[in-house]
C-alpha cells in the first residue's frame, strides 16, 4: 500500500510541471488571442478616427473664423466657406464609415449624425457673442475629443491606451488656442469687456497644462522635439502668451492661418506614429500566439518558465515607468518645487476640503525679463533655483510651495490671513537681502485668505492683490481685498 501510495505521489509531482505549463501555456495563448483580436478589431474604426480628428481641427479654425465673419471681410467669409466645404466632405466620409461599421460597440457617438444639422443652426444664428460662439463650438469639440477617451479605454493594453489618449490632449491644447486667437481678434473690432490680464492668464495656463500633458505622455522623442519648436514654439502662440501684442489683424490671420497648416501637419504625423504602432502591436501579438502555442507544443519547459519571468519583469518594469511619470508631472524640473499642474489640482479640488484656516501667497519676481535679457536665461534659472531654495528653507512642513509658471511662485499656507502676511514679508527681505551673483532680487507679493469662495475668484482676489503690489513700485506684499 505503502509503495503504490509512494508511486502514486511520484506520478502525481511528475505530471504537475506540465499541468502548470499547460495552464501557462493556455493562459498566455488565449490572453495573446485575445489582445491580437482586440486590435485587430479596432482596426475596423482607424477611418472614422481619422476623420474625426481631421473634423475636430476644422471646427477650430472654422470657430475662428466664424467669429470673423460677424464682422464682414470678403477674405474672411471665403476662408469660412472653405472650412465649411471641407467640414462637409470630411464629414460625409464619416458618416459612411460609421454606417459600414458596428460602431456602438466601441462609443456611443450617434451624435455625430446630426452634427451638420448643429453646426448649420450654430452659424446662422445671430446676435451673438463671441464668447456664446466659442462656447457653442467647444461643446461640440469637447463631445468629440471625448469619442478618443472612450476609444482607448476599450484597449486593455496599457501602453497602447495611454498613447491614444495623447490625441486627446493635443486637441484639446489646439482647442484651447484657438479659442484665445478668436478672443484676440474679436478685440480688433468690438470693445474689450473684463479683465482681459486674467483672461490671458486663464488661457496660458490652460495651454501650458494641456501642452506639458501632451509632451510627457507621448512616447515618441523626435514628435517631442518637434512639438516643442514647430507648435508650441510657433512664433504666433508665443507672442500671444509673452504678450507681444499684434497691432493690426491681418498679420494674426496670417500668422494664425501658417499655425494650422503646421499643426495639422503634426497631428497627421502623431496620428499615422500611432497607427503604425496599432499595425506592429497587432502583427506582435500575432506571432507571439503561435510562438506560446509552439512551444506549448513542443513542451519546453525551461523557456515557458525564462518566457513568464521575462514578462512579469515587462509589467514591473511598465509600472515603474508609470509612476516616474506620475512623480514628474506633478514636480517642476527646474527648482524642485511643486508644478502648476499640483497647483490647478489642489485650488480646484482640495483647497475646499482641507480644514480652515489657509492662506495663499502669490509671488512675482521684480523686472525678471530685465534680469533673463541681461545676464542670459542660465543666470535666470539660476535666480530661478535661488528662490526655490529660500522658500523651502522658509516655510513649515505643513505648506506646500509651487512654481505656479515663469517667474511666478506660490504657497499654500495653513495658518489665517496675517500670519500668511507676516511670512510674505519675511520672504520679500530675505529676497532682498540674498542676492545672487551680486544681483539683488526682489519680489512683489500678494496674499489672501481663503473663506469658502469659488477657488477661481480666490485666485482671482489674491492676483489683483500681486498686480498693487506692482503698480504700487513693486518689492512690496499687498492683502487680498
Amino acid at each position: 500500500m505503502r509503495t503504490k501510495d509512494y508511486r502514486l505521489i511520484f506520478l502525481l509531482a511528475l505530471f504537475v510541471p506540465y499541468i502548470v505549463i499547460f495552464a501557462l501555456s493556455a493562459h498566455f495563448f488565449f490572453s495573446n488571442l485575445s489582445k491580437y483580436s482586440e486590435l485587430k478589431s479596432l482596426k475596423e474604426v482607424i477611418n472614422p478616427v481619422k476623420d474625426l480628428s481631421e473634423i475636430i481641427i476644422l471646427l477650430n479654425g472654422d470657430k475662428v473664423f466664424t467669429v470673423l465673419k460677424n464682422y464682414g471681410g470678403e477674405t474672411h467669409l471665403k476662408i469660412s466657406q472653405r472650412y465649411e466645404r471641407e467640414i462637409e466632405e470630411r464629414l460625409k466620409d464619416l458618416k459612411r464609415d460609421l454606417s459600414n461599421r458596428n460602431i456602438e460597440k466601441y462609443c456611443s457617438c450617434a451624435d455625430i449624425f446630426t452634427l451638420d444639422s448643429a453646426l448649420s443652426r450654430l452659424r446662422q444664428a445671430e446676435n451673438r457673442s463671441v464668447k456664446e460662439i466659442l462656447q457653442a463650438y467647444d461643446r461640440l469639440i469637447n463631445k468629440l475629443c471625448a469619442y478618443y477617451a472612450e476609444l482607448s479605454s476599450k484597449l486593455s493594453l496599457k501602453a497602447l491606451s495611454l498613447q491614444f489618449k495623447t490625441l486627446y490632449n493635443l486637441h484639446k491644447f489646439h482647442t484651447v488656442v484657438n479659442d484665445l486667437v478668436a478672443e484676440r481678434l474679436a478685440a480688433f473690432y468690438q470693445p474689450v469687456r473684463g479683465d482681459l490680464r486674467y483672461s490671458l492668464y486663464y488661457y496660458r495656463g490652460e495651454i501650458l497644462a494641456y501642452a506639458d500633458t501632451f509632451y510627457v505622455l507621448i512616447d515618441f522623442p523626435h514628435l517631442k522635439e518637434k512639438f516643442r519648436t514647430h507648435i508650441f514654439g510657433h512664433p504666433m502662440l508665443q507672442n500671444l502668451l509673452t504678450g507681444k501684442d499684434y497691432v493690426y489683424p491681418n498679420p494674426l490671420v496670417g500668422d494664425f492661418l501658417n499655425f494650422e497648416g503646421e499643426f495639422s501637419a503634426f497631428h497627421n504625423e502623431v496620428l499615422e506614429k500611432l497607427l503604425h504602432t496599432l499595425e506592429r502591436n497587432i502583427e506582435h501579438y500575432w506571432l507571439k500566439t503561435f510562438e506560446v502555442l509552439i512551444l506549448a507544443v513542443l513542451g519546453l519547459t525551461s523557456l515557458l518558465v525564462v518566457n513568464f519571468v521575462v514578462y512579469q519583469y515587462g509589467v514591473s518594469r511598465f509600472e515603474s515607468t508609470i509612476q516616474k511619470l506620475e512623480e514628474r508631472m506633478f514636480k517642476d524640473p527646474l527648482t524642485g518645487l511643486l508644478n502648476r499642474r499640483f497647483f490647478n489640482a489642489y485650488l480646484l479640488k482640495r483647497l475646499k476640503t482641507d480644514p480652515p484656516p489657509t492662506s495663499f501667497i502669490l509671488i512675482d519676481l521684480d523686472n525678471f525679463k530685465q534680469i533673463n535679457d541681461t545676464y542670459g536665461h542660465d543666470f535666470g534659472d539660476k535666480v530661478l533655483r535661488h528662490v526655490a531654495r529660500i522658500l523651502k528653507r522658509s516655510i513649515r512642513k505643513e505648506d506646500i510651495a509651487v512654481r505656479w509658471g515663469g517667474e511666478e511662485f506660490g504657497i499654500f499656507v495653513k495658518a489665517p490671513l496675517e500670519v500668511a502676511v507676516k511670512l510674505a514679508e519675511r520672504l520679500r527681505k530675505r529676497l532682498e537681502e540674498n542676492p545672487v551673483d551680486g544681483i539683488k532680487i526682489t519680489a512683489s507679493f500678494g496674499v489672501g485668505e481663503y473663506k469658502g469662495e469659488d477657488p477661481k475668484e480666490f485666485f482671482k482676489k489674491v492676483d489683483e492683490a500681486l498686480y498693487r503690489a506692482k503698480r504700487k513700485g513693486k518689492n512690496r506684499v499687498e492683502k487680498a481685498i
